[in-house]
């Protein structure tokens, strides 16, 4: 009634990672069986996914505020033709193969103090890095190139993952990433070409 913003869960800093764990349904838990304060929670959730805006509601109107935040979905439950119930714009399916159960405590225990220091410096340095650029022409050229030359392949009425836009964005994500993980702030030829070989590894593990 005083016209400020509460406090919620989706009030975050700036650069933040969203993650969101979408829960297996159980019987009378359906989507179908959101109450309304749930139906508002997605409806938010999925505004900021798609626009990069949250509704707040002040008394008699809704007002976007900008929310560019990371958003990533992790869900055990759904079978590779059956979408999420939150919009996404790329999704990546991968197998998990583990041998026995873990936790953060044994993890912890596996390594000597000094090596967990350096690795907690290592991933600080690479977080220092700033947006990372697509400023060499022959990294796009070869991402158009490459695109063009695995659509043709995937191309007929026998090809079940036709290689689509959201295929490009990932590959570029994954090159960004390779960049960020040598701390330099620009994509090189060989960020690309190994960020297609860890997409291809990753695809193949599926298989």
């Amino acid at each position: 009634g005083n016209e400020s913003c509460s406090n919620s869960p989706l009030q975050l800093p700036r650069g933040s990672t969203v993650i969101l764990e979408q829960s297996s349904p159980t019987p009378g838990r359906g989507t179908e069986k959101i109450n309304p304060t749930g139906q508002k929670s997605v409806s938010a959730i999925q505004s900021m996914m798609k626009c990069n805006a949250i509704p707040y509601h002040f008394g008699l109107y809704d007002l976007d505020f900008e929310a560019d935040y990371r958003c990533v979905v992790l869900t055990t439950i759904l079978p590779l033709d059956k979408p999420s119930n939150i919009a996404n714009s790329c999704m990546m399916t991968m197998r998990i193969l583990s041998t026995h159960d873990s936790s953060a405590t044994q993890v912890h225990n596996l390594f000597e103090s000094h090596t967990l220091q350096k690795v907690r410096n290592y991933l600080s340095k690479c977080r220092l890095v700033g947006s990372i650029a697509l400023s060499d022409r022959q990294v796009c050229d070869s991402a158009e190139v490459e695109f063009v030359k695995r659509r043709k392949s995937h191309v007929g009425a026998t090809s079940v993952n036709p290689v689509e836009e959201e295929d490009l964005h990932r590959w570029f994500t994954l090159a960004r990433l390779e960049a960020r993980s040598r701390a330099c702030p620009f994509v090189t030829v060989q960020d690309w070409n190994r960020a297609l070989l860890l997409d291809d590894a990753m695809k193949g593990s599926l298989k």
